[in-house]
C-alpha cells in the first residue's frame, strides 16, 4: 500500500510539473513583402522608336551564323521579330506573345520545334523579360550591385543591377537550381545597352547582339 501511495504521489507531481510548464510555440520567420518593380531596357516610357535592329552573331557547337535581328514592339503583349542571315536569307519571322509564339516563316535549317522554341524563349527573355512589372521574391543590396530574384517559368530569374541602376545581367535558373541562360548587357549609351551577350549553360549556344546605330 505504501508503494502504491508513493507511485501516486510521483505521478501527481509529474502532472503538476507538466501543467505549470510554459507552452512553447515555434515562430516562423516572416517573409518580406516587396512592392512591384518595373524595368524597361529598350522600350522606355517617352521613347518614340518602337523598333530596334541588332547586328547578330550566333555560335552553336562551333557553327557561326551572322545576320541582322529586327525587333518591333507592337503592344505590351506582342513583339514582332525577324532575322535576316548573311546572303539575305530570312532565317525566321516570328511573333512573340507572353505565353506562346507564332512562326510565320522559317528556313529549313531551323525547322525543328525545339530549335524554334529555344529561339523564342531567348527573344522573350530580352523582350518580355526585360520590359515588365514583377513582384520580387528577394532583394539583395550589395556595395556595387543589387540582385533581385523574381518568378520565371516556374523557377526564377535573377536581375542584377549596377550602382547606376542599369540592368547588367539576367540569369534564368533551371528546375534543378543550376544556371540555364544568362544575358550580359553592357556599353550603355543614352540609357540603353548597345551590347547583349547571351549564353546557354546546358548546351553550346552563344548569341552576341550589337545595337545598330542609324
Amino acid at each position: 500500500m505504501k508503494f502504491l501511495w508513493s507511485v501516486s504521489l510521483f505521478l501527481f507531481l509529474v502532472f503538476i510539473g507538466c501543467k505549470t510548464k510554459s507552452p512553447t510555440t515555434s515562430q516562423k520567420p516572416e517573409t518580406p513583402v516587396y512592392d512591384s518593380l518595373t524595368i524597361n531596357v529598350y522600350w522606355k516610357k517617352g521613347y518614340s522608336d518602337s523598333s530596334f535592329k541588332f547586328y547578330t552573331k550566333a555560335v552553336i557547337y562551333g557553327k557561326e551564323i551572322k545576320g541582322i535581328l529586327f525587333v518591333k514592339k507592337i503592344s505590351e503583349k506582342l513583339y514582332k521579330t525577324t532575322f535576316l542571315a548573311q546572303g539575305a536569307l530570312k532565317l525566321f519571322d516570328m511573333d512573340l506573345l507572353p505565353d506562346t509564339f507564332i512562326v510565320h516563316e522559317r528556313a529549313k535549317q531551323i525547322d525543328k520545334p525545339i530549335v524554334l522554341k529555344t529561339i523564342a524563349d531567348d527573344l522573350k527573355l530580352l523582350t518580355f523579360g526585360a520590359h515588365k512589372s514583377y513582384l520580387p521574391n528577394s532583394i539583395l543590396k550589395e556595395p556595387n550591385q543589387t540582385v533581385i530574384r523574381a518568378p520565371y517559368n516556374k523557377t526564377s530569374v535573377f536581375y542584377i543591377f549596377n550602382v547606376e541602376n542599369q540592368l547588367k545581367e539576367l540569369i534564368t535558373i533551371s528546375p534543378n537550381g543550376s544556371r540555364n541562360v544568362s544575358a550580359i548587357l553592357s556599353n550603355y549609351q543614352n540609357g540603353i545597352p548597345e551590347n547583349i551577350n547571351l549564353k546557354h549553360h546546358h548546351f553550346k549556344l552563344k548569341i552576341d547582339l550589337t545595337l545598330a546605330k542609324e
